[in-house]
């Protein structure tokens, strides 16, 4: 991609399956990007799941 992304990222508490179904598979925060993951809420108990992006 023009800007260097490979991967989207998601965060979800119930619509995981959605997201699986279009390509999305199941991660762990450690995959987030940093920033993100200092911002990340464990009491949410979110989802995390990535999307690698087509070159």
């Amino acid at each position: 991609m023009e800007q260097g992304l490979s991967q989207l990222f998601t965060l979800t508490t119930r619509a995981a399956h959605w997201f699986r179904e279009r390509g999305f598979v199941n991660s762990d925060v450690k995959s987030l990007p940093v920033k993100r993951r200092e911002l990340y809420n464990l009491q949410r108990n979110s989802k995390v799941l990535l999307k690698p992006i087509s070159r």
